[in-house]
């Protein structure tokens, strides 16, 4: 049978009395400490779980922030609550079916569970011998049973829940306690089963659906089999309503104090805020026109503008620094259903008048097995770079890169052991635009940080107007082979001696001659030459010098000078040099004069 029409109930204006009481009651519990999940000390739900039950406080909190958690069966033996960051956002997807996905049995202790979705083929609570047990802002799906008791439950409620796609709803036959302001929506079997003579549930909303029991009174009915509450987007797992939805102000009261069922309504329509849109879409015209954001409008009542943030032209992974407001009235017209919004961002920064990125240093080359590894400086603006790669040196810009890569790193395999290669680099900035969209509660003014969503997933970035270009970088060269020695040494990029006396290629010494190696010897026919002959002479010498911890002593010594050297070369400021080249100057005159005077003499 169907629930009773909301005409045969009390009259509206007590109902709505009853609603607020209920809602506005504040919690008595003492809270203890807090613990976030994902957090440093728990990844997962049972694993706060476990330090909140060791927590020496009477009451803890677990807040859960906004994802998807597989978990076992969750079960505790002391008051906590468990809520979601963000409110109903949280899905709890059961590992088995077998097991309730949450079970209460602990005896006559506060447990609130609030703004969480749970997912399971099987129970989604179970209430055993418990007490003061709070189950607000949820949704229950895909359960066998929504809710389950066993005997000695009492001083429970549960309120503002949405069941949807159950067997059963709430399977509670020997026990009484409040059910208020819930959705029931697509339940197979038994809605509601409650103590006989329990207090009858009060304005919930059911589908035409059987409800075992003493189903009470004052109930929303949905009339004609209509079995859609109107939730926005269940594959999203947005059970927010939509506008003219039947569990939205059911005793059409004054629209300020609008009232609405299911898991959004009550406390957490405080503390909710909405989904963001789907993914928008990008396309640019010109960067005199801008560029269009398109994303489907988010149906959710409460939801009146949207946010638009971009950025242009950028290197990858933007700071989004334009914000543009839109309202539903004014970006969201169209026939389709759901409506397509749109915004148009621009004029963009012309890209014909900017300035080509710095020519890229000299790459870093390290070889290995049939392999060199590049990297060169990051450049200022540059958002991709091309390789070149080449048997010969590279005194011109090739008709095609062999590789483009985003980061300034590049590992070129599939070479020719004993081959000397040469490469070079060079940046390319190409304007492009980010978009991203937010969904916001209410009307925008001022600084808003209460009823606004997180970002939607970014759109695809798109580009716009032309591309320019930095010179070649100078080339760098490197002759891959296979690394060898015994004991075997690091794939070090050659320098065998240096990495043998400091004990590791990572060694800020041996990054120093590298780089001294790369700048002073790497360009020039001669200082090839040098590195040659000294990558084939040096292993064995590095295998002598790492078997012996005095030999690592005395070439670190005699490297000391070499290094410092080296790091004057390469990193040393101007004046530096300049400094030691007069002092040089100044000794070498001073010796001459010395001798001069002893000549005299």
């Amino acid at each position: 049978m169907t629930a009773p029409g909301f005409s045969r109930g009390i009259p509206r204006l007590a109902a709505f009395c009853l609603f607020l009481a209920f809602t506005a009651f504040p919690s008595t519990q003492s809270l203890g400490e807090t613990f976030k999940v994902p957090g440093e000390d728990a990844r997962t739900i049972s694993e706060a779980i476990r330090l909140a039950e060791n927590n020496s406080d009477s009451s803890n909190v677990i807040e859960v922030a906004t994802g998807t958690y597989n978990e076992n069966k969750l079960t505790f033996s002391k008051s906590l609550t468990i809520r979601g960051a963000e409110g109903a956002k949280v899905v709890i997807q059961a590992v088995s079916s077998s097991e309730p996905l949450i079970a209460i049995n602990q005896g006559p202790t506060a447990v609130t569970l609030a703004g969480l979705i749970l997912r399971t083929g099987g129970i989604g609570v179970e209430i055993n011998n418990s007490a003061n047990i709070i189950l607000r802002n949820l949704v229950i799906t895909l359960a066998s049973t929504g809710i389950h008791c066993g005997a000695s439950t009492t001083a429970a409620s549960v309120d503002h829940v949405t069941f949807y796609r159950v067997t059963n709803g709430i399977d509670c036959p020997t026990s009484s306690f409040p059910i208020r302001n819930n959705i029931f929506s697509i339940v197979s079997g038994i809605g509601i089963s409650m103590q006989s003579g329990a207090t009858p549930p009060l304005t919930n909303l059911f589908d035409p659906i059987t409800i075992a029991g003493d189903h009470g009174q004052d109930e929303v009915d949905l009339e004609g089999g209509d079995t859609d509450p109107m939730f926005v987007d269940i594959d999203r797992n947005d059970f927010h309503l939509k506008e003219g939805s039947p569990a939205v102000d059911p005793f059409d009261v004054d629209p300020e104090d609008k009232v609405e069922l299911g898991a959004y309504g009550g406390l957490l329509s405080q503390e909710d805020v909405p989904f963001p849109p789907a993914k928008p879409s990008v396309s640019c015209a010109s960067a005199t026109v801008g560029c269009t954001v398109s994303w489907t409008r988010n149906l959710d009542h409460r939801v009146s503008s949207y946010l638009v943030l971009s950025s242009a032209p950028s290197a990858p992974n933007p700071d989004y620094g334009t914000t543009t407001t839109v309202t539903n009235a004014t970006g969201c017209a169209g026939s389709t259903t759901p409506p397509t919004c749109s915004q148009v961002v621009g004029p963009l920064p012309d890209p014909d008048t900017g300035t080509a990125p710095a020519q890229p240093a000299v790459p870093t080359a390290r070889f290995g097995d049939s392999k060199v590894q590049l990297d060169w400086p990051a450049v200022s603006g540059a958002t991709r770079y091309e390789v070149y790669v080449a048997t010969a040196l590279i005194s011109s810009v090739p008709a095609t890169p062999d590789f483009t890569v985003s980061a300034p790193t590049k590992t070129v395999g599939n070479l020719n052991n004993g081959t000397e290669y040469f490469f070079a680099v060079r940046a390319v900035h190409q304007p492009t635009f980010y978009a991203a969209v937010k969904s916001v509660y209410g009307e925008l003014s001022g600084n808003v940080t209460v009823g606004v969503s997180e970002l939607s997933v970014p759109a695809d970035p798109a580009v716009y107007g032309t591309a320019t270009f930095s010179g070649l970088s100078p080339n760098a060269s490197a002759t891959p082979q296979p690394v060898v020695g015994f004991p075997p040494l690091e794939d070090s990029g050659g320098c065998f001696i240096a990495t043998a006396a400091y004990g590791s290629s990572l060694a800020p010494q041996v990054d120093i001659l590298r780089a001294f190696r790369e700048h002073y010897l790497r360009p020039y026919a001669s200082g090839r030459g040098l590195i040659r002959l000294y990558e084939a002479l040096s292993p064995p010498l590095a295998d002598v010098i790492r078997s012996s911890d005095a030999l690592r002593l005395v070439v670190r010594a005699i490297l000391w000078p070499i290094v410092g050297s080296a790091w004057i070369a390469v990193y040393g400021p101007w004046w530096v040099i300049l400094l030691i080249a007069s002092v040089a100057a100044t000794l070498v005159w001073f010796v001459l004069m010395r001798r001069r005077g002893d000549a005299r003499a």
